[in-house]
């Protein structure tokens, strides 16, 4: 009796010791597991980033407008152009600008407009994902209106005026900020080169004391489509 009662004892031990055995942990795939109310609120970052240049990378249409100020001549010019956006860093578009130029020693007057007409390629290269810097060009012709009046005081004795046809080229560079995925807004300079011309009024040619090469700083903002 005294052995069955040891065993009796020992067995009712080892049950109690199974029983307080803890259980192994198992891993849990928390992929599996639902979306908290946390994670479906609140957005993860790349979620609500904006890629500023997405309406370039495929291609697609733009307007510009600038205004500036050519600092030789202290005159205002601006520019307008449509064009199309290659991919996110290239673009090609036509130009417009238009500016004048005076000039005059006491007895002299002299004015000329300035019409230009023109292919523009421009490249920009990111900086971060709101700012780039770019530079480019164009090429093409410019219509030319001049006037030439010989004043004494204030009085006007002679008065020419004429058109002529000429070639132009200029250059740009500067810093272009992405308001949205449609605006931006620059900050550029500009150098523009007039060739050689002359200006006629009948057979008469106008005296010209203007410059060749204009440089200025201007500021603008663009649209894609």
């Amino acid at each position: 009796m005294g052995a069955m009662a040891l065993c009796a004892v020992g067995v009712q031990s080892v049950v109690a010791d199974d029983m307080l055995v803890e259980p192994t942990p198992t891993s849990v795939d928390k992929r599996s597991q639902p979306a908290s109310v946390n994670d479906m609120l609140v957005p993860s970052l790349d979620d609500t980033r904006i890629d500023y240049l997405e309406l370039r990378k495929d291609g697609g249409w733009f307007t510009s407008a600038s205004v500036g100020n050519m600092f030789d001549t202290q005159e205002a010019y601006f520019t307008l152009s449509l064009g199309y956006h290659l991919d996110e860093n290239q673009s090609l578009a036509f130009q417009l600008t238009r500016f004048k130029d005076t000039w005059g020693d006491g007895f002299n007057f002299g004015k000329q407009y300035m019409t230009s007409f023109g292919g523009a390629y421009q490249y920009n290269k990111s900086l971060s994902e709101t700012l780039n810097v770019y530079g480019g060009g164009s090429l093409g012709i410019a219509l030319l209106e001049g006037s030439f009046q010989v004043k004494l005081m204030d009085q006007v004795l002679t008065s020419l005026d004429g058109d002529s046809v000429s070639f132009y080229a200029d250059a740009t560079v500067g810093i272009e900020k992405m308001i949205t995925q449609n605006w931006a807004a620059n900050l550029g300079m500009r150098l523009y080169y007039l060739n050689d011309h002359t200006v006629k009024s009948g057979g008469t040619t106008l005296p010209e004391e203007y410059n060749n090469v204009y440089f200025g700083l201007e500021l603008g903002v663009s649209y894609s489509f």
